[in-house]
């Protein structure tokens, strides 16, 4: 991607990243500032706002004098956070998946295991990617412009790109697997919500790997959850935690009430 590519992109998902913010601020205020801490609630915070430190490092590195050590060094920095703040967001989306697997303890040493390693082995490439890249600074192809082009890149980023990819592969597929068991008409409107955003998010991650992107979708998960548990209709079982075929034993013909462990 060329610097006229990346300075554009940028700026399209800072405006998006604004827009979205306080469209949902309001919502914020009343459904997840009131509740206890949990969490999902202390994923939704770290997802959702450090991603304006993050803006502020990417604005010095594409507007600012940096020589190539520097350069460097930020795309590194700004590389592993982006990485840490991409596996917050998806924590997000594990905890839903979680609870509609009846929060089975198999299901959440497999995320955990999994998830980790995963993580570990992107900030990793991350880092990597920011160190071993060569840049040049813009102002010596264009004396009008600052800030840091890449001019080598880093071959082996696609492996965290397949990494996150399969994540959410795994994660839509045993979603998939639940809706086919719980999902019928008449459902709560927490599991409908559970389900509609679950569908959602994925179609957006599999789409593009945004850090934005992959913060405002997963933190609308958690607002939407909220609002569907607040609605009048919404049935919040905490027994469906001890209940591992998520049905009532004594009217074998209705439906599980999902419940959100944040």
């Amino acid at each position: 991607m060329n610097p006229a590519a990346e300075i554009a992109a940028l700026n399209s998902a800072s405006i998006y990243k604004v827009y979205d913010y306080f469209l949902t601020l309001s919502d914020e205020v009343e459904l997840v500032w009131p509740s206890s801490l949990s969490l999902a609630q202390v994923l939704f915070y770290s997802s959702r706002y450090s991603m304006w430190p993050e803006t502020c490092l990417e604005l010095l590195f594409y507007f600012g004098t940096l020589d190539d050590r520097e350069c460097r060094i930020l795309s590194a920095f700004l590389g592993f956070s982006l990485v840490i703040g991409m596996f917050l967001a998806q924590g997000i989306v594990v905890l839903r998946t979680w609870a509609l697997w009846n929060s089975c303890l198999a299901t959440k040493f497999a995320f955990i295991v999994v998830g980790t390693m995963c993580a570990a082995v992107c900030a990793y490439l991350a880092v990597e990617w920011g160190l071993e890249t060569r840049y040049v600074q813009v102002s010596a192809m264009t004396p009008q412009a600052q800030g840091c082009a890449i001019m080598v890149p880093y071959r082996l980023v696609w492996i965290g790109w397949a990494l996150f990819c399969f994540n959410d592969v795994a994660l839509l597929c045993m979603t998939a697997i639940k809706y086919r068991q719980h999902f019928r008409p008449g459902s709560p409107k927490l599991t409908a919500a559970l389900y509609r955003d679950a569908f959602t998010y994925f179609s957006g991650m599999l789409c593009t790997m945004e850090r934005t992107l992959y913060s405002t979708v997963a933190g609308r998960i958690i607002i939407g959850l909220r609002a569907a548990a607040r609605a009048p209709e919404s049935t919040i079982d905490l027994n469906y935690l001890l209940n591992p075929s998520g049905m009532d034993p004594l009217q074998p013909n209705t439906p599980p009430t999902l419940a959100w462990p944040g």
